[in-house]
């Protein structure tokens, strides 16, 4: 049986906590969170600290709701932008390899 080799993709730090406040919004419970942000809940309890630290989140307990703050929407705001600068960024490098017909090293020191 061979075995296959499978390219994992792993979330940073920022597309985390990019998740957790997304999915906050006016009011979320833990659990929901955490199912969302497809997080353990080790991992949950880190970030939701982090966040409420950061003053990104508030917990209501009487409802045991997370909210996002003013600064958590700030951050995701920025968080969307870097984003589509990104993408912005890859298209016109892919733009860019489409237009100069950009050889390997391996061709250019075989000449």
């Amino acid at each position: 049986m061979k075995s296959q080799c499978v390219a994992r993709s792993y979330r940073d730090q920022i597309e985390i906590i990019e998740n957790i406040l997304s999915k906050t919004g006016n009011g979320s419970r833990k659990t929901r969170i955490m199912y969302a942000a497809n997080l353990s809940s080790s991992q949950m309890r880190r970030y939701l600290t982090l966040l409420m630290d950061a003053k990104c989140l508030l917990y209501e307990p009487e409802d045991r709701l997370f909210m996002m703050t003013p600064k958590g929407s700030n951050i995701l705001q920025a968080i969307h932008e870097i984003s589509l600068a990104k993408e912005n960024l890859h298209r016109s490098k892919e733009k860019l390899r489409s237009l100069i017909d950009i050889r390997t090293l391996a061709d250019i020191d075989s000449e």
